[in-house]
């Protein structure tokens, strides 16, 4: 009955740390997702409810799938299983990570990075250095109680997935995360780039801090719309900018293929709301 009851909790710790890993592998998808958007110039609009779903589902096969290494007891379950020198190297990395990150932002958002958020950060960061940690645990046990299969898989994810690239997935993550709960809703000019394409522009008269509601009667609330009107258009001409305080014609001009209006703009962002 213990060697029973022993076994169920060793495989729900097993679960636990499949979720864990594949809580990983769900940031690293977002990561490679929202890089193939940035190339394409388009933003990454997900719904919260679609993040929150996609990361649980993650985190589900994760889990069976632990318990299903524990339970085969193959390479996977005797490489993550917990062990003290794993837990060591885990807890040094991720305290490093998380106090360096820490110090990095105390100054500019000490109200999101508070004692409250170094302890969450750490947890987090514990989890995510899991895999990391016990590859690199077992690279440095004796060679003879080293766990030897899968020698060029176990390289890759120790490249993969080590701590600088983690913080990348997840900072990328974080932005993914950030446009499911503001959403783009307001265009402001800044100013006009000073250049001898924008010499009329200038004489508009155009004032900073006015925002943008259309363009050719074309509704504005992103600089994606801007985006995507100005590189639709098949020539340089004019066009029509509506904002909230005035109406201005402003003559587009093309350099090395790309049209532009010659503002300087600032995306501003709103508390997106679901229905």
């Amino acid at each position: 009955m213990k060697k029973a009851l022993k076994n169920f909790f060793k495989s729900i710790i097993a679960g636990c740390i499949g979720a864990g890993v594949l809580l990983m592998v769900s940031i690293f998808v977002f990561f490679i997702v929202k890089l193939i958007y940035y190339f394409m110039q388009k933003d990454l609009l997900l719904s919260k409810y679609n993040i929150m779903t996609a990361i649980v589902l993650f985190m589900f096969v994760g889990f069976i799938y632990g318990i299903s290494s524990f339970r085969r007891s193959n390479s996977y379950r005797r490489l993550l299983k917990p062990t003290w020198t794993t837990f060591l190297t885990n807890f040094i990395i991720s305290a490093l990570f998380a106090f360096g990150t820490y110090m990095l932002f105390r100054e500019r958002y000490s109200s999101f990075v508070g004692i409250e958020g170094l302890i969450l950060l750490f947890v987090l960061l514990f989890v995510l250095f899991w895999l990391f940690s016990a590859i690199l645990a077992n690279y440095l046990t004796p060679k003879k109680t080293r766990i030897k299969t899968h020698k060029a898989r176990n390289a890759i994810l120790f490249i993969l997935f080590n701590p600088i690239f983690i913080m990348i997935y997840l900072w990328l993550f974080g932005v993914v995360s950030y446009n499911s709960v503001y959403i783009p809703c307001t265009v402001i000019i800044t100013g006009v780039d000073k250049n001898p394409n924008t010499a009329n522009t200038i004489n508009l008269g155009i004032k900073s801090g006015e925002t943008i509601i259309s363009i050719d009667d074309n509704k504005i609330s992103s600089l994606q719309d801007v985006r995507d009107y100005i590189n639709s258009l098949q020539t340089t001409k004019q066009v029509t900018l509506e904002t909230d305080k005035n109406i201005y014609y402003i003559r587009t001009y093309e350099v090395d293929g790309n049209r532009y209006m010659g503002l300087l703009l600032r995306q501003e962002y709103c508390e997106r709301k679901y229905i």
